[in-house]
């Protein structure tokens, strides 16, 4: 594989979430929607400046366990970081930072997949 092509499938690997839907593409689209909302408000929820990092590492956990279950694996694993260190007590600016920037590519890919204008 290409370094491009495994990139790629670290944004959004459309085959892990065939696998996880049993090929159905109805079901697929549906599930691709509700990440999109979801991750947007937890994003929003992240940045929230009253969030104690306990509850920032709640939301990270949720976004982590929705971007693995559609393929997103770079936002996930974006957002497993972002957990670990919001968990250990941490303000983590720097966890944060890449959370953004994980999602725009993953969402970017996933409406590339549904057929959507980016």
């Amino acid at each position: 594989m290409t370094e491009e092509i495994v990139r790629s499938v670290k944004t959004f690997d459309p085959h892990h979430l065939a696998s996880q839907t049993g090929g159905d593409t109805a079901l697929q689209r549906e599930l691709l929607i509700l990440f999109a909302d979801q991750s947007t408000a937890i994003l929003s929820a992240l940045d929230d400046p009253a969030a104690t990092p306990l509850a920032r590492a709640d939301l990270a956990h949720k976004l982590t366990g929705s971007a693995r279950a559609v393929g997103a694996f770079a936002l996930a694993e974006a957002a497993a970081a972002a957990e670990a260190e919001w968990r250990a007590g941490a303000a983590a600016p720097d966890a944060f930072a890449r959370l953004p920037g994980a999602s725009e590519a993953a969402l970017a890919a996933i409406r590339r997949h549904l057929g959507e204008r980016p």
